[in-house]
């Protein structure tokens, strides 16, 4: 039985619920991506993605080049949450709860390896 004819005898499932993606984008997603984590934020559902060092260091040299021609008028993590969120494609974050975009900052990072929950303990 071919892909497709599975897709029309199974329906597709939404495993975030109604208002999360289906599975079919999840899959292709993690596809396109590689890892990708669930964010649940004020009732809402976002889909992000790691970071990797390249991209890291990139993003710090542009951020270096605006604040240095003088253009500080920018949201480091609106920057980063347009960047990283993979799901929904076009947010207009003005209309998203008040912390969508530090909370998905901060899992960016945390997914990216630059914030650890424990990766070195006293002795």
């Amino acid at each position: 039985m071919s892909d497709k004819e599975l897709k029309d005898i199974i329906p597709d499932s939404f495993p975030l619920g109604d208002s999360g993606p289906s599975q079919s984008e999840i899959d292709s997603l993690k596809g396109t991506h590689g890892g990708i984590k669930a964010c649940f934020i004020a009732g809402k559902n976002y889909l992000i993605r790691m970071m990797t060092r390249k991209e890291y260091t990139d993003f710090q040299n542009s951020v270096n080049e605006r604040m240095a021609e003088g253009d500080a008028d920018f949201d480091i993590d609106v920057e980063i949450s347009n960047r990283y969120t993979v799901w929904p494609a076009n947010i207009d974050w003005g209309q998203e709860p008040g912390g969508a975009v530090t909370v998905l900052a901060q899992e960016v990072s945390k997914f990216s390896g630059f914030v650890a929950d424990r990766e070195s303990i006293e002795l």
